[in-house]
């Protein structure tokens, strides 16, 4: 079976990020669908009846995403309507239901008459209840061709996808199968010694595996084809065991577990309690990556930002740029919070490098009860963003190696 997605919004091609379609493209490979093309359109009528009729003519399933809102460019309903050749008709019991919903929200009566829009319904259509929100979604199946509107938000989509959607294209027959991944996540290790350690096992054909490096560092997927997920779940535990014994020492979380979760629960185990300081250059990003952490509290002590010309480690910003520097500030943490272990972090731009060749330096400091790390790092600057999150990566992994060395 082969699919295609259409995202619907001119905003998309305005540079807009299109988050739907990951998502969707990732379900869809789940399900053993091969999706085949991606397309955006503009809030154009004409335009995305097009889409529609240039999909028909060459996928079996249809995802779409935006355009089923109130508002005047939300054409997606009436672009569907033109395709299979109705006339759409406001659907009383979802009228009364956004009216209900929009008054027990506290919003001055009446509604406004321009929110029906959102319960014009396709007279062939199935209505895809939305939990998350006040538009349905729409399965059409026209011409043996299945289509599956969904809203642009993606709490709403995700909902309708995974409660209404599927099981209904389930019931259809079109998901006939799963496959399922899992994902071993390493740290201090790069993709071809990786790659070396596991050379043998890269050609099993059911379950597959491949190797790929991310800014967490490389990962290791291996995926499964069943008939349901337990079964494709048998299938790569026994590789996934024989992958986990080959990079033990790297090796730190499986799937969505993260490199700060991965940490927390080594301090947990561990009985050790952890102190965090760095520069304005990451922000805060450190910090908030560990006190996002719902355990964070069995271990984290404090934290400190170096911003300014006073600070609560009383240390001049100036005095972090070496490396001395920065394991001060792991040592002054440490002190300050009567943590176990600190781990300081920093970062400045080379006055020397110039833009497009900006120079970026990185720095970490640890300090613990079985001695001190320091350490300095030259990257290649791209966006502020992405260099703290590479900042802050760098240094969970310089202490994620230090505790394992406990």
């Amino acid at each position: 079976m082969k699919a295609e997605i259409i995202s619907v919004g001119t905003e998309l091609l305005l540079g807009h990020t299109d988050t739907n379609s990951s998502y969707l493209a990732k379900e869809l490979a789940s399900y053993g669908i091969d999706l085949h093309w991606i397309s955006q359109v503009g809030d154009n009528l004409g335009r995305i009846v097009d889409a529609f009729e240039r999909a028909a003519s060459r996928s079996e399933l249809i995802i779409t995403s935006g355009g089923l809102g109130p508002t005047e460019d939300d054409l997606t309903r009436e672009a569907i309507a033109s395709w299979v050749g109705e006339k759409l008709e406001v659907d009383s019991e979802i009228g009364e239901r956004l009216r209900q919903s929009y008054l027990a929200r506290g919003r001055p009566a009446p509604m406004p008459e321009s929110r029906l829009k959102m319960a014009l319904k396709i007279p062939s259509a199935t209505l895809l209840r939305n939990e998350n929100g006040a538009a349905p979604g729409l399965l059409v199946r026209e011409k043996g061709v299945f289509l599956v509107a969904l809203p642009g938000i993606p709490v709403e989509l995700m909902g309708i996808w995974e409660t209404e959607a599927v099981p209904r294209l389930h019931q259809a027959g079109l998901f006939r199968h799963v496959i399922f991944s899992r994902t071993l996540k390493t740290v201090g290790i790069g993709e071809s010694d990786v790659e070396e350690r596991i050379r043998d096992l890269i050609h099993f054909i059911n379950p597959t595996l491949a190797t790929y490096a991310t800014r967490a560092g490389v990962q290791i997927r291996i995926t499964a084809k069943a008939q349901d997920k337990s079964v494709a779940e048998s299938l790569i535990e026994p590789l996934a065991q024989k992958v986990a014994a080959r990079i033990t020492e790297h090796l730190y979380g499986v799937d969505d577990e993260t490199l700060a979760q991965a940490i927390g629960q080594k301090l947990i185990d561990q009985s050790i309690t952890l102190a965090i300081a760095e520069t304005g250059f990451t922000g805060g990003t450190l910090i908030a990556d560990f006190t996002g952490e719902n355990r964070s509290k069995r271990y984290f002590k404090g934290g400190v930002v170096l911003a300014g010309s006073r600070n609560p480690l009383e240390m001049e910003i100036e005095q972090t740029d070496s490396a001395d520097g920065t394991l001060e500030m792991a040592r002054r943490a440490r002190e300050k919070f009567s943590s176990d272990v600190a781990l300081a972090l920093t970062g400045s731009l080379d006055p020397k490098s110039s833009v497009p060749e900006r120079i970026t330096e990185l720095g970490f400091g640890i300090s613990g009860p079985k001695g001190e790390r320091r350490g300095r790092a030259r990257i290649r600057l791209t966006t502020l963003m992405d260099t703290r999150r590479r900042a802050v990566l760098d240094g969970m992994g310089e202490l994620w190696r230090y505790l394992s060395a406990l």
